[in-house]
């Protein structure tokens, strides 16, 4: 295949030999020492680039036919206007047929764990189909780091990956030569991976060196929010493009240096699971034994909750496949691992990797399912009747995709519980109206607890939201009216207890960061939110509809904390017209007026002191 790119060096060298010869005819000097640097460049671009044209007699023979003639001139030393008017002809036959010789762009795909193929394969569908680009798609060598031994172990991916994708070897495919129009990566952490490492040769920042536009789509799917730590990646630097999910995924991304790179053109993952879904997939015949004629329940372990919860994390399984055991007549489990959970445990667990090796074992003592190594998850997602396990893996989004029924794991409940502690819920903000206590837990909606504290209900659920989150995390009444604020974005709603129903106050559009410690006050007309970990005071004139942000007096706190490090606002609380706020890391207490919106800075015991909490009294 003839690259855009080289055409475009062929046809460049074959203006500037047409020129020379044209230069030829008006000027005699040194003109047989340019004729042998002419007949170089033609026999460089036969040699180079004949393989191209290895079907095309037509441009062969014009190459030839040249070569031949100026071989000639050269050897008898004679030139007149008619030979190089035969030259001439001959170069312009050779610039046209260059011309018109349809050229292809080349795109590369460099995945490196075949399980995450899925993150890849619908953009790749894409240009596979297109006749104007040279698609390739080379899987890249790893490295899984072994903490018990203290080393890299190599890995190596391509015969995983499912039939009828043409899998290129990196061994023959060379970067530096190739220099693809456009390649795309799903490894965004180059050299900081601490549990699976790409080889250095294609970390982002080597890749950018001979790729034109260098482009990331994340591995993973997020059900509403970006964590900080995927805010700030390696590759980021060095890509061209960010290829997010959804327009909520990019806002996220508004105050780093890479919005611009980041669009929001969907996500391959569920461009699949999608597709796969609607098929009628058979299972694999080794699954058969044991899945056939059973619902199938996916059960997704993630990293997450295991490093979170460790060896609690181990008990949870066990428990959860002895209670699967009664009823592995008409029930059984798809156990997937995360494709690195045994490599997490060998790098950051090592003393937990015996008791999963235990467990592993009992899984399949008890034969109540199969374990799901299979690279392709979307089969997985889509053979299965329901999903169990943490809520915050990207798993679950494919289930939510799809609609399929979602079964959430607390990994703290290990124990025979009693009726009443199944029904605890944590008390995340509350607030009293007469005598009824309204609160939010982690769960979605308002709840309502009487004076007694004896029975709780929800009177409100946010609807086309999960049930297992809190959306909400702090709210306060005023006048019929309770306003929350979310726990997502720079969000405000109204719940209308007359009404029963709720109302957007504002939103500006901005993504949080999981954002626990926000405050809400009300003053007259003015809503006020303290947004702790953005370190960002905001007022909502409730008549005029009007925003205003101030970052003087959170900016004068940030210039007195100590070693330069501003964590967040850790409390507030409202006396009057005035908010007081404390951060730790700094003695000094931040004052703000919703009357006369003035921000004033007090200090309060010595320079060494920081707070984390403040409460009035008198």
């Amino acid at each position: 295949m003839l690259r855009v790119n080289i055409k475009k060096q062929l046809l460049d060298i074959i203006d500037i030999i047409e020129n020379i010869h044209k230069k030829c005819k008006l000027e005699n000097e040194n003109i047989f020492i340019v004729l042998e640097e002419c007949y170089g460049a033609v026999f460089s671009i036969k040699i180079n680039f004949g393989h191209i044209f290895k079907n095309d007699l037509f441009t062969l023979r014009i190459l030839d036919e040249y070569l031949e003639k100026v071989n000639n001139i050269l050897d008898n030393q004679n030139i007149n206007l008619e030979k190089l008017d035969y030259l001439i002809s001959c170069i312009e036959k050779l610039k046209k047929a260059v011309f018109e010789y349809k050229a292809v762009r080349q795109v590369a795909f460099f995945p490196y764990k075949a399980e995450m193929w899925d993150s890849l394969e619908s953009v790749w569908k894409a240009f596979q189909k297109d006749t104007d680009w040279e698609c390739l798609v080379v899987p890249i060598p790893y490295s899984k780091f072994n903490k018990k031994k203290q080393e890299w172990i190599p890995c190596y991916d391509g015969a995983n990956f499912p039939k009828g994708i043409p899998i290129v070897d990196y061994h023959i495919y060379f970067v530096e030569e190739e220099k693809p129009d456009v390649a795309f990566i799903h490894n965004p952490y180059d050299e900081y991976n601490l549990v699976t490492r790409v080889d250095s040769r294609y970390f982002s920042h080597e890749l950018k060196k001979y790729v034109n536009k260098l482009v990331y789509i994340p591995y993973y799917l997020n059900a509403r929010t970006v964590s900080d730590n995927h805010l700030n990646l390696s590759a980021y630097k060095y890509v061209d493009y960010i290829m997010v999910q959804s327009e909520a995924f990019r806002k996220r991304f508004i105050n780093t240096p890479y919005y611009n790179k980041v669009k929001a053109f969907g996500s391959p993952k569920l461009d699949r699971v999608i597709h796969m879904n609607n098929m009628q997939l058979e299972l694999l015949s080794d699954w058969k034994e044991i899945l056939e004629g059973k619902k199938i329940v996916l059960l997704n372990t993630s990293l997450k909750s295991f490093l979170k919860d460790g060896r609690l994390y181990l008990e949870k399984l066990h428990i959860l496949f002895q209670q699967f055991n009664k009823y592995k007549n008409s029930v059984a489990l798809l156990w997937r691992p995360h494709p690195l959970f045994k490599a997490t445990i060998e790098s950051m667990r090592p003393e937990l990797l015996q008791t999963y090796e235990v467990i592993q074992k009992e899984f399949y003592d008890l034969q109540i399912g199969v374990l799901d190594t299979n690279p392709d998850i979307t089969y997985s997602v889509a053979i299965a009747d329901a999903y169990i396990g943490e809520s915050r893996s990207s798993v679950i989004n494919l289930f939510l995709g799809i609609g399929k029924p979602i079964f959430i794991l607390n990994n703290l409940i290990i124990d025979n519980y009693r009726q009443e502690e199944k029904h605890l819920v944590s008390i995340k903000d509350m607030c009293k109206v007469n005598n009824q206590w309204y609160i939010l837990t982690e769960y979605n909606g308002i709840f309502g607890m009487n004076k007694d504290w004896e029975n709780i209900e929800r009177i409100h659920y946010f609807e086309n939201e999960v049930n297992w989150e809190e959306l909400y995390v702090k709210m306060i009444y005023e006048k019929q009216k309770l306003y929350l604020i979310s726990l997502f974005k720079v969000e405000c709603i109204s719940y209308d207890f007359l009404q029963k129903n709720t109302n957007k106050i504002w939103n500006d559009g901005e993504s949080t960061i999981l954002d626990r410690n926000m405050f809400i006050f009300i003053y007259k007309n003015m809503i006020c939110f303290v947004l702790g970990k953005k370190g960002k005071l905001i007022t909502f004139d409730k008549n005029g509809n009007k925003i205003k942000e101030f970052s003087k007096g959170i900016e004068l706190l940030k210039q007195s904390v100590q070693k330069n490090i501003f964590e967040e606002i850790f409390s507030a609380i409202q006396v009057g017209s005035c908010i007081w706020m404390v951060a730790t890391y700094t003695n000094k207490v931040l004052c703000f007026d919703m009357e006369t919106e003035q921000e004033l800075i007090y200090s309060v015991g010595n320079e060494n002191m920081g707070f984390s909490g403040i409460a009035e009294d008198g």
